[in-house]
This record gives C-alpha cells, sequence and structure tokens, in this order.
C-alpha cells in the first residue's frame, strides 16, 4: 500500500496517519517495524495518543471495534484483538518509533557511530554554545593573516553599503549562506557565464555611435543621453542599467519621455549594455567567490571547535547520513537497531530537506525487499514553514517519482472550520493574484491561485464570521512610534471580542516574536487574562534590563552606559551606586558583586537582587525576574566565571508565559495544529514576502542545489 495525501490543514491527517498504523498492527506487524516521523515532538505524541487511544476505545466495547473496523476495512478489528494489540503496544512503548526525524537519525548516528566517522561520546550542541562557537569561529578568521585584497573583499561583501563593521558583515553573510555552503560543492558557485567585453577601441568608438545619434527636440532627452554616456564612461553600471534611456531599451520599451526612442539610438545603446551586462556578471561572479572562501575559512574553524568537544548540530547528523550510503542503509542499519522498518509513515513532509529525503529514499527503496510492506506520506505545501532549515515545499512533487505506483490524492475538506471560514480562504487564495501591490511577485501569485483547490468543511451547519477591521492612522514621526498606539488599539479590539464572547478561545497570532510580547503587555494593561506562548527575550522588561546592565558593569568597570544606566535605576541606591561618573564607586560595586557571585552563585545572587525591587515592579518584570533567576541557577552549572557569559546567554534565550488564559498570543509558526473559537490576525501589513540571500537550483524537487547565484 503507497499513499500521497495532501492534506490541508485540520483535513484530519492525523486520523488518517493513526488509522494507517493501526491498519499495520492488525495486519501482523510489530511496533518496532513501523516508523511514523514527524517535525515536532508535540506532534508525535499527538500521533501515538491517538493511535493508543482509538485502540483503548476499540477494545472498550463492540461499537468502538466496529467503527475501528469499519474505517479500516478489516475484519480483523474485535475487542479481544484491539485489547491484545494494546497490551503489547504498550509494553514495548520503548521500541515504537513514533518520533521526529531529527529524533530518529540520531538514533540511527548513534547505533552507527564508528561506521560514520563521528567522534565517541559525540552530543547534540546546545543554541546557546553553538552562538558562542560560532563567534569564536569569526574570531579565528578576523586573526588569521588576510589576503592583500581584503579590503575588496569586505567591499564586495557590503555591497555599496556604509558603516558597517568587518564583524557584522562576516557575521551576516555566515548566516545567510553557511548553510547553503555545506549542501554545495565548489563547482556550483561558479555557474555564472562570462561574456565578452568591448575592448578599448570598441569602448570609444561605442560612445562616439551613441552621441552621433539624432535626437529629438527635447532638453530632457539629450541630458538623459548625456547622462547615460558619462555614467558608462566612469563604470558606474548598476545606474548605467536602472536609469535613463539605457534602462528603457534593456526593458524593451520604446519610448522615454513620451518619445519614440530610434531604432538607431536603440542599436547604439545594445552594446553598450552587454557590456554592462558583462561587467556586472563579472562583479557577482567575484562575490561568490569571496563569499565561498570566507564561508570556507569560517567552516573550517567552526568544525574545529566543535570536534574538539565532540558537538554536532541537527543538520550535521543529518548530512552525515545522507552521505554515507553504505552505513546508513540495508542491512547493516536494521541490525543496529534491532528491527527492520517494514512500514514507513511520513507526517509533514512537505517540510523536509534535500538531506533528510536522501535519507527517507533510501529507506523507501529498502522497503521493496519485504514482501509485506507500506508507505504512507502526508503534506500540503500551503503549510510549509521550515524553509530556513532547507525544507523545500515542491519536494511532495518528488515522492511520486521515487515511489512507483503510489496513490496521490488530495484531502481539502476541513473538520475544524465553519463554512463562512472557509468561503473566506477560498475568495482570498483564488483572487490573490488580483492584490493591487505585488510588484516582482505577480507570476507566483497567479501560479499559486491557479493552483488553490476548492476547500470545503464538513461542518455544514457551523455558524461562523469573519471580519475585516482596518485601523485608524495612527499619529508618530517614525514607524516605530507609530506602531505603540497601533498595539493598544489592537488590545482594545481583542479586549471587545473577550467581553462580547465570554469563555471562547482567543487565539491571537503574530508574525513575529517581539509583536507578541508587545501585545501580551497591552492586554494586560487592559486587565485581560492572556498568555504569552513560544518564548521572547527577557530583554523586554525594564527591570531585566538593569539587572544586565549590572552585570556587564561587574565585568567592565569602567563602561559608562551601564553604570549611567544602573545609577539611574532603582538598583543604584540598593547597590551603592549613585554617581555614575564616580569611578572609585563603580569599580568598589563591581568588585563587590563579583565577590558576591563566586561565593553564593548567579541564582542567589540574582534571586537577592530580585527581592530587593519586587514591591516596585510590575506584574511582567516580577515574572522575566523570575525566569531569570531560574535561568541563574542552572548557569550555575556551567562553570563560567564571566557575567558577560550569563548576559550574552539571556540575550539569545527566550521565556514565554503560558499559563492557561481565555487569550492565547503566539507566532502563526507556534499555532500550527492548534485549534480556537475566534481567531485574530493582526499582523497582515507586515511585508510577507522577503528578498532571499541567494538563489539556488538543482536537478530536481528535493535534490541537492548544482547551482548558487546570489541576489543583488
Amino acid at each position: 500500500m503507497r499513499r500521497l495525501i495532501r492534506a490541508s490543514a485540520g483535513s484530519g491527517k492525523t486520523f488518517q496517519l493513526s488509522g494507517h498504523f493501526l491498519r499495520q498492527l492488525f495486519l501482523g506487524h510489530q511496533p518496532e517495524a513501523i516508523l511514523a516521523t514527524t517535525f515536532t515532538r508535540k506532534a508525535a505524541g499527538e500521533i501515538l495518543g491517538r493511535v493508543l487511544t482509538r485502540l483503548a476505545e476499540a477494545a472498550d466495547s463492540q461499537a468502538g471495534a466496529a467503527k475501528l473496523g469499519g474505517f479500516l476495512q478489516l475484519k480483523e478489528v474485535t475487542c479481544t484483538r484491539s485489547l491484545a494489540l494494546l497490551a503489547d503496544v504498550t509494553r514495548q512503548l520503548h521500541r515504537v518509533r513514533v518520533c521526529t526525524l531529527d529524533s530518529f537519525f540520531q538514533q540511527v548516528a548513534r547505533s552507527l557511530t564508528l561506521e560514520l566517522g563521528l567522534p565517541p561520546g559525540w552530543s547534540i550542541i546546545d543554541e546557546h554554545t553553538d552562538t558562542e562557537l560560532r563567534e569564536q569561529a569569526i574570531d579565528a578568521v578576523l586573526s588569521q593573516q588576510v589576503p592583500e585584497d581584503a579590503q575588496n573583499l569586505m567591499h564586495m561583501l557590503a555591497k555599496g553599503r556604509s558603516k558597517r563593521s568587518v564583524r557584522d558583515l562576516i557575521d551576516e553573510t555566515v548566516k545567510s549562506f553557511h548553510e547553503l555552503f555545506l549542501l554545495t560543492d565548489d563547482e556550483a558557485w561558479n555557474k555564472l557565464p562570462q561574456y565578452p567585453r568591448l575592448t578599448a577601441a570598441q569602448f570609444q568608438q561605442a560612445l562616439l555611435d551613441l552621441n552621433s545619434c539624432a535626437l529629438p527636440e527635447d532638453k530632457n532627452y539629450q541630458k538623459a543621453r548625456a547622462a547615460d554616456a558619462n555614467r558608462f564612461q566612469t563604470q558606474q553600471w548598476d545606474e548605467f542599467v536602472t536609469t535613463g534611456i539605457a534602462a528603457k531599451v534593456l526593458a524593451g520599451e520604446t519610448t522615454y519621455s513620451r518619445k519614440e526612442i530610434s531604432e538607431e539610438l536603440i542599436a547604439a545603446y545594445r552594446p553598450l549594455l552587454k557590456h554592462a551586462k558583462a561587467e556586472l556578471l563579472d562583479r557577482l561572479a567575484q562575490q561568490m567567490r569571496a563569499i565561498r572562501n570566507l564561508i570556507s575559512r569560517f567552516d573550517r574553524e567552526y568544525s574545529r571547535l566543535r570536534a574538539d568537544h565532540g558537538w554536532m548540530g541537527f543538520g550535521d547528523v543529518t548530512r552525515t547520513l545522507a552521505r554515507s550510503v553504505e552505513a546508513a542503509s540495508g542491512d547493516r542499519m536494521s541490525f543496529r537497531l534491532d528491527s527492520s522498518i517494514r512500514n514507513l509513515l511520513l507526517d509533514e513532509f512537505q517540510d523536509t530537506s534535500a538531506d533528510q529525503w536522501k535519507i527517507l529514499k533510501r529507506l523507501t527503496q529498502n522497503l521493496d525487499r519485504h514482501e509485506k510492506h507500506s508507505f504512507f506520506c502526508v503534506g500540503d505545501g500551503k503549510q510549509a514553514i521550515y524553509g530556513w532549515r532547507g525544507g523545500v515545499a515542491e519536494i511532495l512533487d518528488a515522492v511520486p517519482h521515487a515511489v512507483p505506483g503510489i496513490v496521490d490524492e488530495p484531502m481539502d475538506k476541513s473538520r475544524r472550520s465553519a463554512p463562512a471560514v472557509m468561503q473566506a480562504v477560498n475568495t482570498i487564495f483564488q483572487h490573490i493574484a488580483r492584490h493591487s501591490n505585488l510588484d516582482d511577485y505577480l507570476a507566483p501569485c497567479v501560479a499559486w491561485s491557479n493552483r488553490f483547490p476548492e476547500h470545503s468543511t464538513a461542518n455544514e451547519e457551523m455558524p461562523g464570521y469573519v471580519c475585516f477591521r482596518s485601523s485608524p492612522v495612527m499619529e508618530g514621526d517614525s514607524a516605530d512610534e507609530r506602531r505603540g498606539p497601533w498595539h493598544r488599539w489592537v488590545a482594545e479590539q481583542i479586549r471587545e471580542l473577550h467581553l462580547q464572547t465570554p469563555g471562547a478561545t482567543i487565539g491571537v497570532l503574530t508574525r513575529t516574536n517581539n509583536a507578541v510580547a508587545r501585545i501580551v503587555h497591552e492586554l494586560s494593561q487592559l486587565n485581560v487574562p492572556a498568555s504569552e506562548e513560544g518564548g521572547t527575550p527577557p530583554t523586554d522588561s525594564a527591570a531585566v534590563l538593569a539587572l544586565l546592565s549590572l552585570l556587564q558593569l561587574t565585568s567592565h568597570p569602567g563602561c559608562q552606559v551601564s553604570r549611567y544606566h544602573v545609577a539611574n535605576s532603582p538598583l543604584g541606591p540598593i547597590i551603592g551606586l549613585r554617581d555614575w561618573k564616580n569611578s572609585e564607586q563603580s569599580e568598589a560595586v563591581a568588585a563587590n558583586l563579583r565577590s558576591q557571585l563566586m561565593d553564593e552563585g548567579y541564582g542567589r545572587t540574582l534571586q537577592t537582587l530580585s527581592e530587593s525591587v519586587r514591591g516596585i515592579c510590575t506584574a511582567r518584570d516580577r515574572l522575566r525576574l523570575q525566569q531569570i533567576v531560574a535561568q541563574g541557577w542552572q548557569f550555575d552549572q556551567t562553570g563560567s566565571l564571566n557575567p558577560c557569559d550569563f548576559v550574552r546567554l539571556l540575550e539569545n534565550s527566550k521565556f514565554q508565559k503560558s499559563e492557561p488564559a481565555p487569550v492565547r498570543v503566539m507566532t502563526i509558526h507556534q499555532s500550527k495544529g492548534l485549534e480556537f473559537d475566534v481567531v485574530v490576525l493582526p499582523d497582515l501589513e507586515v511585508p510577507i514576502f522577503k528578498a532571499p540571500d541567494a538563489a539556488f537550483t538543482g536537478p530536481g524537487a528535493g535534490e541537492v542545489p548544482d547551482r548558487v547565484d546570489e541576489i543583488v
């Protein structure tokens, strides 16, 4: 049995997945012969919970057994058989493989450590430590003897932007291109074509031909040609192809300043444009080589640092398995795992990366060795959210080519939503190409609309309501000044909904974590009970910022910014820093706090400081202080003696306020799979599209990229 289900949100994919799992159990497969993978532990728990619940219902009554048997289309489903399977599965829960892909890949890699060439005792690196290692690797790159053309390299990376530090440029480049570097070889970065340039004599002749062309009696026309000629002669290639008459000719237009561009003038511009194109492509090729060279040096240092400690990331495990064809497949893997996988269930397949698919494809091919096997894949390109981890929504189209005989079927009937909601969804996405502000995204939006299927609901009688509200114009000179009143207005709308629908759950779904924190703050000012989920940095609290400045001061007593902040905060009088200009006072405070941290540790010291200001803090500040005190107790286990390490840890940490509340505020990403009576989407005006740093292509969906081009 081989099925690919393209399941829309709320259409019952977990029900289908758990049903397929149960079917294999009733057909006689052992639990350890079934691998069900998804992308989050929460989703894996839901699948396993649904399997156990449906088995228990079938074991409890004849009606439950008949219901499950009808869905599975199996006569073997009886109360007795269901009870026996339930007992068998619960006894072997430690062997049941319902897990995340990362978890399964780690299990395989640990069982094949020596064959894969991994360091003994390796472990997954935590996010904070990984950030530190990246910084150390960048420092190592900066400390190396740089090439003579280092200044040109930095200029190319900056792309004309001014006032950028070298560290910022390297950090930004690493974040944008490191994962792509690991996926590709050197050849993929050198695919830009080379075009012939004009010789020196041809260069001058082309300019003469341009200046000798007859022009309309129009001063603007003449100025435009003169400006174009000057830009070409001074090698201002970007400006030459994007402005003036040259830009019109390049775009294939035939008029400038409402007058015809003569064939003679168009012919004169063509060699100039070809030369500019060659120059721009050559510059881009140099940038690509410079980026790969820089990333290569960073990766060498970064890999060495991680290898010294035996640390690996999730991506490293996946890449190692993907490249180890002989070790990570077949009988060897089955022997080490103590079972042979005969049934493969893949959930959220649209978020699978090329390397992950390479491993799963080998598992799929191994299924053919067994007489009884199954392949069951569920995904939805509309729900792809892991692009930052290499997920490719188009990978769903690669499955039919890799799994012969697979049945491809859609599931577009919602089991959750009211007709009004589904009608709104259809109206928006089937006509999204009509939006007036699509700019360069019109073609993909048209393609999306053409592919978007009509969605329906099984809840034909469910009441529902969809409303669009435009906010009033907010006062303020800057966007940040206008966002404050706007968030208050959003909070007022949510309060109104909360009062109108007592007892209803309200989900407020934002695009960013910063918006989550701000909306929760505004709701608290209106006395609306709200939970903050997913986590935000603790630096949204004035009390925490004062504590961070104090810790910074502890390491650097001469930091006048920290001294001023602490002295003018409620902490100042408590610790004895009243005059921020007094260096002796500042050094004494720093020395005392260093001694206290050494003697009592971060947990106890932060707890004492927090209690000293607790009475003047808001509820949110008290929550944040409680969270960083807890973090302090954990930090004591690291053995670090540098307060700045703790500051850096907090700046890269996320905490949440997730106690039960009728209003739950989270990002759209975090809301996946949840249900609410009322949903509020306050961030519709935020730009949806973000220009990528690079464009890359491969031989097909789900294949490793074989060409990389930078976006300029």
